[in-house]
């Protein structure tokens, strides 16, 4: 501001900054107001990236759904409820049957349509059955929680709406797919009052669906839980069972059908397990296939054989073919003729003392490079043999195209061969092609005098069954190797551990059904739940009682049993003091109770009174008397 001759105003200057001065202003504002929307829109994006990250640390990238992590949240909301009066729910374990098979044979990206077409499905029932949420929690599996009072009637429906809705066709990429589903159920809080209980709980369960096969729904009960610890124990041990020995080889006599001589041998594994007890390999050998370890039990077995076979020949016992199960696995490897060559010499055993059974399936895979490894052992000198005929693919023209030496035949053709002709047919049939394609022909399963007869009616070559041997440990072969011959005998139980008894014991008129668990393992205390036997007869010292389950005949594992007698319960303790094999999956125990003065003559008292009520009446009133076979009740109970 000048003032010149009285009169003032802004030079061209100041204006000038004036001007400037209002324009970086109004930059300013608006490079402000900029800046304030890109925040706004920074904050924005912000949060929504925020819940995109959330949401894919909750849901399924494939099918949207909610995964494990949120399931687990949900499930623990549930269970946030009144202690003494919890809100009931069901945890459903979804398994869609031979998906992998699909997926395999059709690639992965019809294996994605499918996994979400069946994701949509479920969300389906999800809407039309309230109080029900759907989670994916890895591959083909899916979980379903379903909140309702009643809960046990009214889940067994949504499993079924399940099962229909996963079996309908699939149309994907051109293709018409037809899938099913199994089904696996626990329910809270009878089943287990924490996430991971709950959950493991269904999916035992859905292993025992799928056992049964395909589209089937089991629910939980307490009678897994022995079965399933055993299989966990088992799983757990199996990989130092090699490295502690704790597996053993058995022999099973071969026996010529004319002569009774002993004429060869079958080894068999069992795992004498340190808390089981011994096992047969119908319990862990599925076991060793899922877990990979098939291969490394079947060297095993062939190393112990042969040094066995060494032994035997520094002892100048009379020696005969022993004979070991190779898996199919094992036998496509390429290096095991190789090495089967280089154990035979190294224990200077003859190759002719070592037989390998092998299935038809083993043939069937990679036939080609099977058939010139059987073609290399045969030509060292070792024999093969064509195991379980009659079970698998198995063909009368097969048996032409097949290198071998040895044919043995399925157990199931010599069930009832006296009275079933399409069995006695057969058997005759490949009795007389074996001799004509110079094959030895051994007949598994024989167990009692009326199959002998027949067998050797028929000139059958070799026998092998109970009516000879069971399974016997390498110190009773050995003497029977000593002896050279068997002779047939009956296959009555012994009676020589119950005739011990201090007390005396009651046959019951009608078997009656018990509960059982295990309480105590070597002084540790353990809470599984309890799985259905049958017992037939009851004493102030013990009982006899069948079951699916192989329980250990230990003096440091206490079990508990439960029954109902003449309107009474009783609950009491033991252990078991002999076990038996009574058909190829169940087995007899004799149990020992563990009670005081008083509990003894509680039960004495109780047995008195049912003697004098059965004198006058052979039914048991008021009692859990079986109202079906035993047979199917104990397959029920598996």
């Amino acid at each position: 501001m000048k003032t010149i001759n009285g009169w003032s105003g802004n030079s061209k200057e100041e204006e000038g900054s004036n001007e400037t001065h209002l324009h970086q202003e109004e930059l300013f504002h608006q490079l402000k107001k900029e800046l304030s929307q890109k925040e706004e829109e920074l904050k924005n994006m912000s949060e929504s990236l925020e819940r995109q990250i959330m949401h894919q640390a909750n849901h399924d990238y494939l099918t949207g759904l909610p995964n494990r992590k949120l399931l687990k949240e949900s499930m623990e909301k549930l269970m946030e409820s009144d202690e003494k009066n919890p809100d009931e729910f069901a945890v459903l374990s979804i398994n869609l049957d031979r998906f992998k098979h699909t997926n395999d044979t059709l690639g992965h990206g019809v294996g994605d349509a499918l996994l979400q077409e069946a994701a949509t499905r479920l969300q389906q029932l999800e809407h039309e059955h309230s109080h029900s949420f759907v989670f994916r929690v890895g591959g083909d599996e899916f979980i379903l929680l379903f909140q309702a009072q009643n809960v046990l009637e009214r889940v067994k429906e949504l499993a079924k709406d399940v099962m229909d809705s996963l079996k309908k066709p699939f149309h994907i990429n051109n293709h018409e797919l037809f899938i099913t589903a199994c089904v696996g159920v626990s329910l809270y809080p009878n089943d287990g009052e924490s996430v991971d209980m709950l959950l493991k709980h269904a999916d035992v369960a859905l292993s025992r669906a799928k056992e049964l096969g395909k589209n089937y729904l089991e629910i939980y009960t307490p009678s897994i839980s022995v079965q399933s610890y055993q299989e966990y124990t088992l799983e757990r041990d199996m990989h130092k069972a090699i490295k502690e020995e704790q597996f053993e080889v058995y022999f099973q006599a071969k026996v010529l059908a004319s002569s009774y001589k002993i004429v060869g041998a079958e080894a068999l594994i069992r795992w004498n397990h340190p808390i089981w007890g011994m096992i047969s390999p119908v319990e862990f050998i599925p076991l060793a296939e899922e877990y990979g370890m098939i291969n490394e039990i079947g060297d095993y077995v062939m190393e112990k054989v042969l040094k066995q076979l060494s032994t035997w020949k520094r002892q100048a016992l009379p020696l005969v073919p022993i004979s070991i199960n190779v898996a199919p696995q094992r036998f496509l490897r390429k290096n095991y003729s190789n090495m089967v060559k280089r154990i035979i010499e190294h224990y200077e055993v003859s190759p002719s003392l070592l037989e390998l059974e092998i299935t038809e399936s083993t043939f069937l895979q990679q036939s080609e490079d099977v058939l010139k490894m059987v073609q290399d052992l045969r030509e060292f000198g070792v024999k093969v043999a064509l195991d379980d005929f009659g079970t698998g693919y198995s063909s009368m023209t097969r048996l032409t195209e097949l290198d071998i030496d040895v044919l043995k035949v399925d157990k199931s053709f010599v069930k009832d061969v006296e009275v079933n002709r399409k069995n006695a047919v057969i058997l005759e049939s490949l009795i007389v092609i074996a001799k004509e394609l110079k094959m030895e022909l051994v007949v598994e399963g024989v167990e009692t005098i009326g199959q002998l007869q027949f067998m050797k009616e028929k000139n059958c070559d070799i026998i092998q069954g109970f009516i000879f041997s069971r399974p016997v440990p390498v110190s009773e072969f050995t003497e029977l190797l000593e002896i050279g011959s068997l002779e047939p005998k009956s296959l009555e139980e012994k009676k020589s551990l119950e005739d011990q008894r201090q007390y005396f014991r009651m046959e019951l008129p009608q078997p009656i059904r018990g509960d059982i668990t295990i309480r105590k393992i070597k002084d540790k205390e353990v809470s599984l739940g309890r799985t259905g036997i049958v017992i037939d007869n009851i004493g102030p010292g013990g009982l006899r009682f069948l079951s699916h389950i192989q329980f250990p005949v230990r003096e440091d594992v206490i079990l508990s049993i439960e029954f109902k007698l003449l309107g009474e319960h009783k609950s009491l303790n033991g252990r078991i003091f002999w076990k038996t094999d009574v058909k190829e999956c169940f087995f007899g125990y004799g149990l020992a109770f563990l009670l005081d003065d008083k509990e003894r003559a509680e039960v004495t008292k109780l047995l008195n009174h049912t003697a004098i009520h059965l004198s006058g009446n052979k039914i048991l009133p008021d009692s859990q008397v079986l109202d079906e076979p035993v047979e199917a009740f104990l397959n029920r109970m598996k």
